[in-house]
């Protein structure tokens, strides 16, 4: 009987949707539009050399770090297409990005990412949520974006 009590209360309090991934508050866009949104990244995994892409699991967000110096980021594409994405995070290189670990352990990515080939995706992250920018699936080499 107390199971039954404690698994009624833990769907109650649940907070994931069908899929199983976390619903997280609705956030109002810049043209007022109010969105669900969910957690794509649960946490930041710290590796210490860049694994094949084919162990790159959706849903991962890698960060390598090799002695104590932020090299690389990488994950799959938030959209589905499948594509590992990996981005410097060493500030020698052009462009770089920036990678921290939210308060709830999951990752942060700035600045955005923009995919200039395949599904032209562009994004950022941000406490382990994925936000769409309004250009996803034009090319960033596009003048029609704005």
């Amino acid at each position: 009987m107390m199971f039954d009590f404690l698994r009624t209360l833990m769907n109650k309090s649940s907070k994931r949707n069908t899929d199983g991934k976390k619903k997280i508050a609705p956030r109002t866009t810049e043209k007022g539009l109010h969105e669900e949104q969910f957690v794509r990244f649960e946490s930041l995994i710290v590796m210490d050399k860049t694994p094949p892409n084919d162990l790159v699991e959706e849903g991962k967000f890698i960060v390598v770090i090799y002695k104590e110096k932020h090299h690389w980021a990488l994950f799959r594409c938030p959209c589905g297409c499948g594509h590992v994405i990996s981005l410097s995070l060493q500030k020698i290189h052009r462009p770089n990005w920036s990678a921290k670990k939210s308060k709830n352990g999951r990752p942060t990515l700035y600045p955005s990412v923009w995919q200039n080939q395949g599904c032209l995706s562009h994004f950022w992250i941000e406490d382990g949520v994925v936000f769409w920018c309004r250009s996803t699936g034009k090319s960033p080499n596009s003048s029609d974006y704005y």
